[in-house]
Parts: C-alpha cells; structure tokens; sequence
C-alpha cells in the first residue's frame, strides 16, 4: 500500500501501482468505472503505453493454428490475467 491508498479510496480514484498484465489491468479499470471510481489522464496514458508496448503476435501463427487447443487449454485462453 501506497501513502496515499485511504485518500485515492475516498476520492474513488485508480492509482496504477504496477502493471504486470495490461490487457488485465485494462479489463479491471472498467470494472472499477462500474463501480464509480475515476483515473486521471496521466495514468491512462501508463496504461495505453503498457498496452503498446506488450509483444505483438505474428498473424501468420494465428492463421496456421485453426484447431482447438490441446489439453485443457487453460494456459492459452488465461495468459496474462492477474
């Protein structure tokens, strides 16, 4: 916890601490708008810049693999969820 973690909740506001998974981190800063919180444009933009910089897929790889994952497939469909 931050020195300011009870003020940003009285405020209901995000503060991005670290973003290990931004596609996650994305996906739980909506949950939170649902619920009345606000993130300021600078942390945003930590967000957006993360997003950019995360390891771009290769579409050729996407086009060749057309079949069901083997397995379970849980690591496949859950990568990057925190």
């Amino acid at each position: 916890m931050g020195e300011s973690t009870f003020i940003d909740l009285a405020k209901r506001q995000l503060i991005i601490n670290k973003i290990t998974y931004p596609a996650s981190t994305m996906s739980r800063a909506f949950r939170y708008y649902k619920k009345g919180f606000t993130m300021c444009q600078g942390e945003m933009k930590k967000i957006v810049e993360a997003i950019q910089d995360m390891p771009k897929i290769n579409d050729d790889e996407n086009d060749t693999n057309t079949e069901a994952p083997s397995g379970d497939g849980t690591s496949d469909f859950f990568f990057g969820i925190d």
